[in-house]
């Protein structure tokens, strides 16, 4: 089914939402930025990506989304980049008091729309049109080619046959590329690759951490996404994935936006001493930053401050391979982890923990991590018995 991309003002989430669940109840592939970050280089990037992926654009025409200043702007100058010719492209819906002539110069040569009746139907109803209309379109190119196409195509198989016998096979698009590419567009999401093959029958995968949808979900969207890309995949493991709670999601996709680029510092493990479940935390401490925060994950999603690098030092013990390990008993069964917080400046006890609660990700977030140079690394680990 189609690809749509989905731009909107957070005054108008509601119905934003409402199309959105719609679209994907008919098997459209949505990219839905439920929680609006606040604008950055790294952010810029993923939704550039995501538009380049996209086959229309549904753009939520509404005083707030027309506002200078407003985000939904950026994305528009970002399709406009893209798409130069936004005929077929874009689908401006008028809603609330906006008018056609609040509409920027790059839409004023399409037509506007303004839904009869339910929103939620009518809107769906004019982007299936529009997906479908772009479909048929494509079809027809393709079909004027037919003809170019049957007259040399014994000559392309013929040289294509001999060029991939001596090359040995055909190589195609490099398949953990691909998935990292794909975990990086996610939202609400901390995801890594585990381990990784690619045989005879496709690849073989595995992919870990916290996630805003069910691992089945996610599965099903990076087969899609693989078998459009002419990927083969032979299996997709998500054991070790768990579906975090919905309001976890800001904090996690400001947190990823400055994770750790670097080879991982910091394993964790799960071990059973007496009858007691523990999981420690192993790691050298010439490679952490003076400033750190240890901040614990439970299955669920929720963040809990744990200590600073004093208090993680002071409970560890040097190991034979020249690292520290610390031991925590783990209060929880599943699937959990450690978030690793590094800064140039001192670090307030539990910020982020505050900040969650506060409410004052949006408008903190990014000036704090900048100004400090944080940096953060999750590690993630099962507790189950």
């Amino acid at each position: 089914m189609g690809k749509i991309f989905l731009s909107y003002a957070s005054q108008d989430r509601e119905l934003a939402r409402d199309i959105q669940a719609r679209l994907r109840q008919h098997g459209h592939n949505v990219f839905f930025d439920e929680d609006k970050l606040k604008p950055s280089d790294g952010y810029d990037k993923i939704i550039q990506r995501r538009i380049a992926k996209s086959e229309v654009m549904v753009f939520l025409c509404s005083r707030h989304s027309l506002a200078p200043g407003r985000y939904t702007l950026t994305e528009l100058e970002l399709v406009q980049r893209l798409w130069p010719n936004p005929e077929g492209r874009v689908l401006p819906v008028l809603i609330g008091d906006s008018t056609f002539e609040d509409l920027p110069p790059y839409l004023k040569g399409l037509s506007a729309y303004r839904y009869q009746g339910d929103p939620v139907a009518s809107i769906t109803h004019l982007a299936e049109e529009m997906v479908g209309a772009r479909r048929r379109r494509k079809l027809l190119r393709w079909g004027a080619l037919i003809g170019l196409i049957g007259g040399i195509g014994l000559v392309i198989v013929l040289i294509g046959d001999s060029y991939w016998r001596n090359r040995g096979g055909r190589e195609g698009p490099d398949a953990r590329e691909f998935f990292a590419s794909q975990i990086d567009d996610m939202q609400c999401a901390w995801l890594g690759i585990g381990q990784f093959a690619d045989g005879p029958d496709g690849a073989q995968i595995e992919i870990f951490g916290p996630a805003g949808l069910p691992g089945g979900s996610i599965e099903r969207d990076f087969l899609k996404e693989a078998d459009d890309a002419g990927i083969s995949v032979d299996q997709i493991n998500m054991r070790r994935l768990t579906t975090v709670e919905r309001s976890q999601c800001e904090l996690i996709d400001n947190l990823r936006r400055y994770r750790y680029g670097g080879i991982a510092r910091v394993e964790a493990e799960s071990e059973t001493v007496e009858g007691t479940r523990y999981f420690k935390l192993i790691y050298n401490p010439d490679e952490l930053a003076d400033n750190l925060s240890i901040y614990s994950i439970d299955p669920g999603g929720t963040i809990q401050y744990a200590q600073d690098r004093n208090g993680l030092l002071a409970q560890s013990r040097p190991r034979d391979d020249g690292r520290n390990e610390a031991y925590y008993i783990a209060t929880h069964s599943g699937w959990g982890g450690f978030l690793v917080m590094e800064s140039d400046a001192r670090i307030e006890a539990g910020v982020l923990t505050l900040m969650a609660e506060e409410g004052r990700f949006a408008e903190a977030f990014d000036s704090r991590a900048e100004a400090g140079n944080w940096q953060f690394e999750l590690v993630w680990l099962n507790t189950e018995n």
